[in-house]
């Protein structure tokens, strides 16, 4: 065949530069250095049936089992040092295990870090139905506890001495009496010739909001020994 006979813009060449319009099907493999999609971003993946994805897009979505070691690196900012774990919008419940087992169903020993609706807890994954165990911080992040048992802020403690942060501390629940001895001393004056050094019984009790309020009996008695008056103090 004579190049006059053939139109070799029709044809596919080896060492030239050209555009294929029409739709071409290869059975056997293709090898080429890259493949460029017209119009394409560099955060962009080709897919086998010609679409794109966006990368975000394509990074696994369901559990994985993934081996080695992930590293994070944030940018220039530090709006993204860190690695974002959505709440479970059933219950609001965020968590992480670590010390995972070879198998990814097997959760025995493991330790779960994470938040509820109210708390961010660290404990054993096999003591995550109980409240009683493990560190729970409260929502707040004005308590903490640990095996249930308060560790901030400080409890009172009421057989040792004490300094609250505030003068007014606050308690919960119905008020109760806390009974006490003590003596009161009465100086004698012209107006109150009287020199008072007995003991004073004392009805003492803190409200629920912190209040201490003390109430003393006092009886007055007359020279010849009756009692004039009692009222509280």
């Amino acid at each position: 065949m004579k190049n006059k006979d053939v139109d070799q813009s029709k044809l596919m060449t080896l060492n030239t530069n050209q555009t294929v319009t029409g739709y071409k099907q290869f059975i056997q493999p293709i090898q080429a250095d890259q493949f460029i999609k017209t119009g394409g971003t560099d955060n962009q993946i080709l897919l086998a049936n010609g679409d794109t994805s966006d990368i975000g897009d394509f990074l696994p979505k369901y559990c994985p089992h993934a081996m080695g070691q992930l590293i994070i690196e944030p940018s220039n900012t530090i709006l993204d040092q860190y690695i974002r774990i959505m709440k479970n919008k059933n219950n609001w419940d965020s968590f992480v295990l670590t010390g995972c087992n070879a198998d990814p169903t097997d959760r025995d020993g493991l330790w779960k870090m994470g938040s509820t609706s109210s708390q961010f807890r660290i404990q054993k994954q096999q003591d995550s139905a109980y409240d009683l165990k493990g560190l729970i911080i409260g929502f707040d992040c004005a308590s903490l506890k640990f095996n249930n048992q308060l560790v901030a802020p400080l409890p009172i403690e009421y057989a040792t001495k004490q300094t609250l942060d505030q003068a007014k501390p606050k308690f919960s629940g119905s008020s109760y009496n806390i009974p006490l001895n003590a003596i009161m001393y009465i100086t004698k004056q012209a107006t109150t010739p009287v020199v008072w050094l007995n003991p004073i019984p004392i009805d003492c009790f803190i409200d629920p909001d912190g209040l201490i309020k003390i109430k003393s009996i006092r009886s007055d008695k007359s020279p010849n020994g009756d009692r004039m008056a009692q009222y509280p103090r």
